[in-house]
């Protein structure tokens, strides 16, 4: 996609536009910076794919409050730290951390 910037400003812009967003794919682009705890307000988002990207940090505890997500995909990108332990729903089918 050549995507480049700040993948905070993307998702808060998409909370601030549409609460009923299912799907958000931005894989392999260059977005930076973190994850926003803002992400956790997209409450019927099912996938979610922040993979191959340059974020970094820790994944937040936001993605708890995802009930309906099936796929959670940010693997190789530069984070670090724990897997917060509420983003395991029995929904949640696909689970992409490599490199974290």
């Amino acid at each position: 996609n050549g995507l480049a910037g700040d993948v905070s400003v993307i998702i808060k812009e998409l909370v601030s536009l549409s609460s009923s967003l299912e799907g958000l794919r931005l894989s392999i682009n260059a977005l930076s910076s973190t994850i926003p705890t803002e992400i956790g307000q997209l409450s019927n988002l099912q996938s979610l794919y922040l993979n191959n990207n340059n974020l970094v940090g820790t994944i937040p505890t936001s993605p708890e409050n995802l009930s309906k997500l099936t796929t959670f995909s940010v693997g190789n990108n530069g984070m670090d730290g724990t897997i917060p332990s509420g983003i395991f729903h029995p929904t949640l089918r696909n689970l992409d951390l490599d490199d974290i």
